[in-house]
């Protein structure tokens, strides 16, 4: 057996583990995300990366026949996949923050794997067909099979670390551990974001409000809004259970559901920072929520998701970050809302002096 055979070994041992695991973490996601086109992509590459590892292994065994072809054809076909699954969950993120997709990867370090994979596997092509030439010429294996194993391998290892996380992201004990930089379902971490939000904001004014006005509130905006809110719970602690949320995302119309549901929140927030103004002062709750924000921001490791939630917020909360997302267009809007405001103001005062000057 020559020196190529045995340090063969360790890289396809590495892929094939990988590959298994892979394709494990991508069905369970898509099974999970069944409305996502991006990770049913995935779940199709796993499906033919791990039946041309099993061909690829016959074909070690049996190196006279053409099953490389088969192997080489079928990864190809899966390679496709792999950037289509990607670039299609990009947009995905893309609809929801408004920003270039390059930009995502600088917010979301964790897409960062998946294209790091991608570069990989596309150098394997060229390396996989001066092998499969090699082969055919001269048989055997050669320092190209080698490399071509090692690239593979080394892709596979980010993709299922990326899976891997995405699919404890999604779990309620790793949602609320802080693993959600993971590359989520929007509405999902829209869900589990803003109740972070809201549990942090009342555990800041429950002292100031009482167990039973804030009681009183929680209850009759989850009556008013069964859709999303039916099943939530207020604990005993005085924060709420949003895990029945989630379940009722479907409920939900699909196309614009992480804006109808960060509007729900927002009103829940609404209601609360009034009532806590109410007791307090007005700026004092703006003040409480924006902190709010900003703690639950930080503690999450700072997600695409919270630049929607920003956006959804309150008036008055966080007035000058959420300025700042506002698009040219948007700017204008609000210049001349509020420039008209001011021409109503003055009119309505010029009329009061008036008379009297007369």
């Amino acid at each position: 057996m020559s020196i190529i055979n045995i340090l063969m070994y360790l890289p396809a041992g590495i892929l094939y583990l990988f590959v298994l695991m892979f394709t494990y973490y991508t069905l369970k996601n898509a099974r999970f995300m069944h409305d996502s086109l991006g990770h049913n992509f995935m779940a199709v590459s796993a499906i033919l990366y791990l039946t041309a590892s099993i061909i690829g292994t016959i074909d070690a065994y049996y190196p006279k026949t053409v099953l490389h072809l088969a192997t080489f054809s079928i990864a190809v076909a899966g390679l496709f996949f792999i950037i289509a699954g990607g670039y299609q969950r990009w947009r995905n993120i893309q609809k929801v923050l408004r920003t270039p997709l390059l930009k995502i990867l600088t917010m979301m370090p964790h897409a960062s794997f998946y294209l790091t994979s991608e570069v990989a596997l596309v150098l394997c092509v060229p390396f996989y067909i001066m092998d499969i030439l090699h082969r055919v010429g001269e048989g055997g294996l050669s320092w190209l099979s080698f490399i071509t194993a090692s690239l593979l391998g080394f892709a596979f290892v980010l993709l299922t670390v990326a899976e891997r996380r995405f699919h404890l992201a999604v779990q309620p004990s790793a949602a609320a551990g802080g693993e959600e930089t993971a590359l989520l379902r929007n509405d999902i971490l829209a869900v589990r974001s803003y109740a972070a939000l809201t549990n942090t904001f009342l555990a800041t004014i429950k002292h100031a409000v009482g167990d039973k006005l804030l009681k009183d509130v929680l209850t009759k905006h989850f009556e008013y809004n069964p859709v999303l809110f039916e099943g939530c719970e207020i604990k005993d602690d005085g924060t709420v259970n949003i895990e029945p949320a989630v379940k009722n995302l479907d409920n939900l119309h699909r196309e614009n559901r992480v804006q109808l549901l960060c509007s729900m929140f927002s009103a829940l927030n609404a209601k609360i920072m009034n009532l806590y103004g109410a007791v307090t002062s007005p700026d004092l709750a703006k003040k409480a929520l924006g902190v709010s924000y900003l703690t639950v921001k930080k503690q999450y490791g700072a997600p695409s998701i919270f630049f929607e939630i920003l956006r959804s917020l309150p008036e008055g909360v966080l007035e000058e970050e959420r300025l700042a997302l506002l698009s040219r267009e948007e700017l204008e809007v609000r210049v001349r809302e509020r420039t008209a405001e001011l021409e109503k103001a003055y009119k309505e005062l010029k009329k009061k002096v008036e008379p009297k000057s007369a």
